[in-house]
């Protein structure tokens, strides 16, 4: 029987490494039986679904919450974004990547003008897809979209989808592409005073790594948002 994690958590990664281990990363504390004390968690700790048992793994260099986490070819767990508190409204503009092999944290480049990581997935050819939103983009709700290459440590820039979206399923096919459905967007409007107006989407994008583009394809049936989505 798997004994329980040291720290309830919640909006953590969990990510499933090259040796069979799984990182738990990142999080905060705000639920749990106690109720919790709403802190962003440090600590990070790995399974070992052969014991059941629950390890201490070294903590991110920056306390978060909401981030992307992408294992990468070799191994290395690239960490994106997220929220130094559960209240950060504006979210960590910073990237770190974690080493299994000498459970070790370093600093990673982060994408220029970064504001919010809202989704990331590994690509065919071992660079990660990220969307999120950016500065001096055109539009607040248009989403942003960089590429990291593990190579060189290099962010590009490239093709942004149409809409952007929180809580949405990012989903590597096996023709390359990758399918972004459903999330939910918001914003204030005014009715007899400022209230938040969300809006949950049905619709679906892909993107094409070999010609930088975004098409929509059929919507899901459902409008939905945090879905998981598994190919």
């Amino acid at each position: 029987m798997t004994e329980w994690w040291k720290a309830e958590r919640a909006r953590h990664t969990a990510t499933l490494l090259g040796d069979g281990d799984v990182l738990i990363a990142g999080g905060y504390n705000g639920f749990g039986p106690g109720g919790g004390s709403n802190t962003t968690i440090g600590t990070d700790q790995l399974l070992d679904p052969a014991t059941g048992k629950w390890l201490e793994a070294a903590p991110m260099l920056v306390a978060r919450s909401g981030q992307t986490a992408t294992l990468l070819r070799d191994g290395e767990v690239l960490v994106v974004g997220g929220s130094e508190t559960p209240e950060d409204k504006e979210g960590a503009k910073t990237a770190e990547l974690y080493d299994p092999a000498t459970n070790t944290w370093t600093s990673a480049p982060a994408p220029v003008e970064l504001l919010e990581a809202r989704g990331a997935t590994l690509l065919s050819d071992g660079r990660v897809l990220l969307i999120g939103l950016f500065k001096g983009q055109p539009f607040p709700g248009v989403a942003g979209t960089a590429i990291y290459d593990p190579v060189s440590g290099n962010w590009s820039r490239v093709a942004s989808p149409k809409r952007l979206r929180y809580g949405a399923a990012l989903t590597l096919l096996p023709n390359g592409e990758v399918i972004v459905m459903d999330g939910f967007t918001w914003e204030q409007v005014w009715n007899n005073g400022v209230e938040t107006k969300y809006t949950v989407f049905a619709s679906v994008e892909e993107y094409d790594p070999a010609t930088d583009t975004w098409s929509e394809t059929a919507p899901m049936n459902h409008a939905r948002a945090d879905q998981t989505a598994t190919l």
